[in-house]
């Protein structure tokens, strides 16, 4: 059974997004503060169990060794000896990877959704644009790390805009319909010499490749394609559904396998792919 070949690309980082939350939480006591077996209970005006009036509290407070243990979470006290409601603070900005919905929402200033409005990832940048300099290519993607860093427009970055990408590279749907855009070399037959067509790359966005020369487990355009080594083309299964995605493969058919093997099926994980097999 030929090996599951490992995908290790924007393209891989697209299909896994890691969400992760926070939480925070404050409590209070109800106000009561302890030392050594002694209370000081400001919101019933008693000190050790001992009833005592507003004008005896700031001296109780002032002398007791409660108070000194107390002072440094209690700002101060009313006339009714009630505690101040302590500062609970604002909601902190999220750091790298962590989700948002607005770049304001992230410490770096920027919230990349390259899959749309609503989602998205604390990141370096937020768009092409922010990579942009002096008039020069420059892509917000997924490189090596779960958000968004700034790229040169090479072969296979995410790319949000032709612009973005390197000279005389495009930026094409890796397939079609798909939401996400890659840096690639062609994004038909016509923009690649003859004999060689375009096909999509899980590391290189789309590529121009001659017939027979794709290996055992790369993307290939789809079923009938002459590219693959194999010269099977076959569909690649998501849990056990269409991904969209074709791969080549050592089989399409039964027939395809010797006498009493059988034709697997082709499918793709979040970092691997496993082409069709005869088992």
């Amino acid at each position: 059974m030929p090996p599951a070949k490992t995908i290790c690309s924007c393209a891989a980082l697209s299909l896994f997004v890691a969400l992760g939350c926070t939480t925070s939480s404050g409590s209070s006591d109800g106000g009561t503060t302890s030392d050594d077996g002694g209370s000081s209970t400001s919101s019933t005006g008693t000190t050790a169990g001992n009833p005592v009036d507003a004008d005896s509290t700031t001296a109780a407070l002032d002398t007791s060794d409660a108070s000194d243990a107390s002072t440094d979470t209690v700002e101060g006290s009313s006339e009714g000896g009630f505690l101040l409601r302590p500062d609970i603070g604002v909601p902190t900005a999220g750091g790298l990877g962590e989700e948002c919905d607005a770049n304001d929402a992230c410490e770096s200033g920027s919230c990349f959704m390259p899959f749309g409005p609503g989602f998205g990832l604390c990141s370096e940048c937020e768009n092409d644009e922010s990579c942009q300099r002096d008039g020069g290519p420059g892509t917000c993607a997924f490189v090596a790390a779960p958000y968004g860093t700034c790229t040169d427009g090479e072969a296979g970055v995410l790319c949000g805009s032709e612009t973005g990408c390197a000279a005389p590279l495009l930026c094409v749907a890796l397939f079609e319909g798909g939401p996400q855009s890659f840096c690639s070399e062609c994004a038909t037959d016509e923009h690649c010499a003859e004999p060689s067509q375009c096909t999509p790359s899980f590391a290189l966005g789309h590529i121009c490749a001659d017939p027979q020369s794709l290996p055992l487990g790369d993307a290939c355009p789809g079923e009938g394609s002459a590219l693959c080594a194999s010269g099977h083309c076959t569909p690649l299964l998501f849990r056990g559904g269409p991904s969209g995605f074709f791969g080549c493969g050592a089989c399409t058919l039964d027939e395809d396998c010797d006498e009493g093997q059988v034709c697997a099926p082709a499918t793709i994980g979040m970092q691997s792919i496993e082409p069709s097999a005869c088992v």
